[in-house]
């Protein structure tokens, strides 16, 4: 279920958008299809954004953002979401816990996000490639932007690393940001 959502369109036609995904079963929910479709204000379809993702656990919500470059002259000023379940799957699954989330407002870059995870799984390696999603809230608490990056390498039981979001981010303006939310998918090396 969605349970926020918002965008920001940035210089070079870029729009980074979040989106606050809640699980409320008590099942996990996996093969999570996510579509974002970008509308101007009649209505008509700008573009549409398609991810999935492995899963959101029983309960839990996942912060999810990406970004959509629109053609020249577009103005999207609405944004629709839907979120397919492929399956519901028997609670098993946590997401990993990302700490020390920070927001970085980089001269002539524009807003990033960092911060760090932990493996604290005993008997899984985290996958290189696992998706960082990253929701910007404003004023209020509401969503004003958001991006998306990756792992940037496999992260063996244990270990702790660095991890920085810039992907979306940067369109929108640091002064409308109060904080940001961070997830990092549930993906293992099988």
């Amino acid at each position: 279920m969605v349970d926020g959502a918002g965008f920001a369109l940035g210089d070079y036609r870029q729009v980074g958008y979040g989106l606050v995904l809640k699980n409320p079963s008590s099942m996990d929910a996996s093969d999570v299809q996510v579509t974002v479709n970008l509308m101007d204000k009649s209505g008509a379809i700008l573009e549409t954004d398609n991810t999935r993702l492995s899963l959101i656990p029983a309960g839990d919500t996942f912060y999810f953002g990406g970004q959509i470059q629109v053609a020249k002259g577009d103005k999207p000023t609405k944004m629709e979401a839907f979120v397919d379940v492929g399956d519901s799957i028997a609670a098993e699954y946590r997401l990993p816990n990302v700490t020390h989330v920070k927001v970085i407002d980089q001269e002539y870059v524009g807003v990033t996000v960092r911060g760090q995870v932990k493996n604290d799984w005993e008997d899984g390696t985290m996958s290189a490639g696992a998706r960082i999603g990253c929701v910007l809230f404003g004023d209020s608490d509401k969503v004003v932007g958001g991006g998306f990056g990756y792992l940037m390498a496999a992260l063996p039981p244990g270990r702790t690393a660095a991890i920085r979001v810039s992907s979306g981010t940067y369109s929108t303006p640091a002064n409308k940001v109060k904080r940001a939310e961070v997830s990092l998918e549930n993906a293992f090396e099988q």
